[in-house]
C-alpha cells in the first residue's frame, strides 16, 4: 500500500511539474556595440545583428516565473577609425537565466545573469577579414533586464538591454571594452503550459 501511495504521489509531482513547465523557441534583432575605455570602444557605433535559440520556462506561480535559455547571438560593433571604417563581428552562445514576473494582463518583466561562450571573433573591411579569436576573451558575463507582452498564450514580443560586466579584450594594451546589446524579439511556446 505504502508503495503505490507513494507512486500515487511521484505521478501528481511530475504531472504538476509538467503543467507548469513549457519549453520554446525565440528569434529576433538586436543592436549592440562596445562601451568601456578602449580604443576601439571609444570609436564603436552600433551594429544590426540577430540571435536565435531556444528556452525553457517553470511557474512557481502564475505570476513567478524561471527562463533559461541557449542563444546563438551575433553581435560586435562598426569601428569608424578615421576614414577607416570596419566592422567588428563577435558571435556567441549565450546562455541567460531570467527571473520573470508575470502580470495577468499578458505583462512581464524578467531579469538575470548572462554567461556568453565566443565562437568567432574578426574584423572585416570590405572582403578583408582577420581574425581576432586570440585577442578576444573566451568567455562574456552581462547581466539583462526586459519587459514581454503575450500577444496569445504561444506568441510574445520582448525587449532586453544587455549590459555588459566582463572585459572581452584579452590583450594588454588597448583597455577595457564591454559588450551592449538591445534586443527586440519573438518567442513561440511550443509545448506545455
Amino acid at each position: 500500500m505504502k508503495k503505490v501511495l507513494l507512486s500515487l504521489i511521484c505521478l501528481a509531482s511530475i504531472a504538476t511539474a509538467s503543467a507548469q513547465f513549457s519549453l520554446g523557441a525565440k528569434a529576433g534583432a538586436q543592436l549592440t556595440d562596445f562601451r568601456g575605455g578602449s580604443y576601439f570602444a571609444e570609436d564603436s557605433k552600433m551594429k544590426v545583428g540577430y540571435y536565435g535559440g531556444a528556452y525553457g520556462r517553470y511557474h512557481f506561480t502564475k505570476t513567478m516565473a524561471a527562463q533559461a535559455e541557449v542563444l546563438y547571438s551575433a553581435q560586435g560593433a562598426k569601428i569608424e577609425d578615421g576614414s577607416d571604417d570596419y566592422n567588428h563581428n563577435l558571435n556567441y552562445i549565450t546562455v541567460p537565466v531570467m527571473f520573470q514576473y508575470h502580470l495577468p494582463v499578458g505583462l512581464y518583466f524578467e531579469t538575470g545573469p548572462q554567461i556568453s561562450f565566443l565562437t568567432k571573433a574578426e574584423l572585416k573591411d570590405g572582403d578583408d577579414k582577420l581574425d581576432v579569436k586570440d585577442a578576444t576573451k573566451k568567455t562574456d558575463f552581462a547581466w539583462v533586464a526586459g519587459a514581454g507582452y503575450k500577444i496569445t498564450e504561444e506568441i510574445a514580443v520582448n525587449a532586453r538591454y544587455n549590459f555588459g560586466i566582463s572585459d572581452i579584450n584579452d590583450t594588454e594594451m588597448g583597455g577595457k571594452a564591454h559588450n551592449n546589446a538591445i534586443q527586440l524579439g519573438i518567442s513561440w511556446k511550443l509545448f506545455g503550459k
